[in-house]
This record gives structure tokens, C-alpha cells and sequence, in this order.
């Protein structure tokens, strides 16, 4: 027997470790946004321009990008801890692949723009943060795998079960 369902529910559990820091990232960054726009209210010239800058806009993208990857990596962790065995049958269902792949797309759309954030604007602290929350893409890769190698496994096995009867 492989080591995959306990691997997988291992990578779940930190998934949904990584999605509850991705989420806290998110609500504190509205927070201070919101706080900001309050304590401006009544400079309407000074908000435009300061939300016009490309920091701003680059601070939006990865504001958006942390929501995306958080909400994918709870979907696809929610899987992870969900019923293993039912969908390592060779031709299972590939529905249960399909968060992998998008934690796997997005988590690395993320944390190559954390990259770039720290290339070029000098985001460090919050860069590595939001890394550290999007480097789900790993375990989605590693659940990936996982699932494809029980699966043919199981499938050169079934035909020697079934010569056995």
C-alpha cells in the first residue's frame, strides 16, 4: 500500500494552514486600505494619485491574487482531506484533479509575481508572507503526482487480481 492517502491528508492539513494566512493577509490589507480612504476622505486629489501610482496598482494585483489563491487552496485542501481512495481508481474521476491543477496555475502566477515583487519594488516582508501563503502550488503538485502514480499502480494491479479468480 503507498503512503499517499496519509501524504495527501498531511499537504491538506497545510493547505488549509497556508489558506488561513492568505486569508488573514487579505482581511489585514483591506483593513489598512479601508483605514487609508477614511483618513483621506476629504483629499480627493491625494487619493487619486496615490492609488494612480504602479505601487498601488501592483499592491491590487497581489490584494486580488492572495483572495484567488486562498479561496482555491481551502477548495482544493478540502479535497485532499476528502475520501482518497475513490478517486485513485484507475480512470476515477478526474474532477478530484481539477483544484490541484488550478492551486498548482495560480499559487505559481502568485509566487512568481511575489518574485517580481521583490525584484523590482522592494516588497520583502509582505512578499515572503504572501509566498509562504501561496506555496500551496508545491503540495498541488506533489497531490498530483500522488494520485497518478496509485492510479497506474492500481491499474497493473486489478489485471493480476483479476487472472487470481
Amino acid at each position: 500500500m503507498s503512503k499517499g492517502p496519509t501524504i495527501l491528508k498531511i499537504s491538506g492539513i497545510v493547505m488549509i494552514v497556508q489558506a488561513v494566512i492568505g486569508f488573514a493577509l487579505f482581511v489585514f490589507s483591506g483593513l489598512s486600505v479601508i483605514n487609508m480612504l477614511n483618513r483621506m476622505k476629504h483629499r480627493t486629489d491625494e487619493v487619486v494619485s496615490r492609488f494612480s501610482s504602479f505601487d498601488s496598482i501592483f499592491g491590487f494585483i497581489m490584494f486580488g491574487l492572495i483572495l484567488i489563491t486562498s479561496i482555491v487552496l481551502l477548495v482544493c485542501a478540502l479535497k485532499c482531506l476528502n475520501t482518497y481512495n475513490y478517486y485513485s481508481v484507475p480512470g476515477g474521476n478526474d474532477k478530484y484533479l481539477i483544484p490541484s491543477k488550478m492551486v498548482l496555475v495560480i499559487g505559481a502566477i502568485t509566487f512568481l509575481v511575489c518574485i517580481a515583487a521583490i525584484i523590482i519594488e522592494g516588497f520583502n516582508g509582505m512578499a515572503i508572507l504572501i509566498m509562504l501563503c501561496c506555496s500551496g502550488w508545491i503540495l498541488a503538485l506533489l497531490n498530483l503526482i500522488i494520485v497518478k502514480k496509485d492510479r497506474a499502480e492500481q491499474a497493473k494491479e486489478a489485471p493480476k487480481k483479476a487472472w487470481k479468480y
